[in-house]
């Protein structure tokens, strides 16, 4: 595999920024991690690729850094998919969130998390993490949040997705659902902890106490089968999901959901929400060892489509 890559300007910067220095005789020691998802890239495998960006880098600083791939002080993350190749540089975190991510207690309201979290995933606002931060900040990015609307977690767990959506997103109402209480209590003290506006509530993602065509998007990590529930449950309720999810949206809301039942939601949309619901784009990730995939669906505005409907009846 021949790779290269003019990273001179953007990797000096980068070591600025980490107010690195180096002397003519020292170097800087960097690896690069890479990690593939979907199937465009089976056959080229993610040790090569991160090999072939490392000596490009160092060719290019005329070997200022220098592959090392035990004894680094820069880690550079590639995230190769089937829409996007993601090249990441590690922003340095404070000595506090470091020892957040060691697990160190600090004070009594300080947050504690286990020694394997990633520190980049970390948010000084979020107390407990659920759903890694930067994967909730994707799905809130992909749904294309506009100022005034109405957001909903239906199954909210931990409320990583309405916290990191409502950080960011603010000018709009946040709502969380969740038929486990417990989980429900960890996203009130998360919330509280916060100081951000999320109206949390018991409820059933099938039966949802909410009016029709109220609410403006649905950010959602739904059951797939793994921690709380098996292949048999999801075939049952992912329909009901799905029309319950047509109740209660505007036309033109947008869906989404986080599953790794990828074939049982695309079946559930192509053969029975074909008239209700479009799937736009899908965005493959990985959980661990899962292949999951973001669904990005769409409602469509139904007065439009039966008006063309018409129309191209008449011509």
């Amino acid at each position: 595999m021949n790779l290269t890559l003019d990273f001179t300007d953007l990797i000096e910067d980068y070591g600025k920024f980490l107010k690195i220095q180096w002397k003519e005789d020292e170097s800087i020691r960097f690896r690069v991690s890479c990690k593939k998802s979907g199937h465009l890239w089976d056959t080229i495998d993610h040790n090569d690729v991160a090999k072939s960006i490392s000596h490009g880098i160092a060719e290019s600083l005329k070997w200022k850094w220098q592959p090392d791939v035990k004894n680094y002080q820069v880690e550079i993350y590639i995230n190769m998919s089937d829409e996007f190749i993601v090249v990441g540089f590690p922003i340095p975190k404070s000595e506090k969130d470091q020892e957040r991510a060691e697990g160190n207690e600090l004070d009594e309201s300080s947050p504690k998390e286990s020694s394997d979290m990633n520190v980049l995933s970390l948010r000084h606002y979020i107390k407990v993490n659920g759903m890694r931060s930067s994967l909730a900040w994707t799905m809130a990015h992909v749904a294309e949040i506009k100022e005034g609307q109405v957001i909903l977690d239906p199954m909210c767990g931990k409320g990583t997705l309405l916290l990191e959506s409502c950080y960011h997103w603010r000018n709009n109402v946040f709502i969380g659902f969740d038929d486990n209480s417990d989980k429900l209590q960890v996203a009130r003290e998360t919330i509280e902890y916060s100081k951000l506006c999320i109206q949390l509530h018991r409820g059933d993602a099938r039966r949802l106490p909410l009016m029709e065509k109220s609410v403006d998007r649905i950010i959602c990590d739904i059951p797939f089968g793994q921690k709380y529930s098996n292949y048999e449950f999801c075939k049952e309720n992912y329909p009901k999901f799905l029309e319950e999810f047509f109740r209660i949206t505007k036309d033109e809301c947008k869906l989404v959901l986080l599953t790794a039942q990828q074939r049982l939601l695309e079946w559930n949309l192509e053969r029975k929400f074909q008239n209700k619901w479009k799937l736009e784009r899908k965005l493959n990730v990985r959980l661990g060892k899962t292949e999951a995939t973001i669904f990005v669906i769409v409602k469509p505005n139904l007065e439009d489509q039966n008006a063309t409907n018409k129309r191209a009846k008449i011509g």
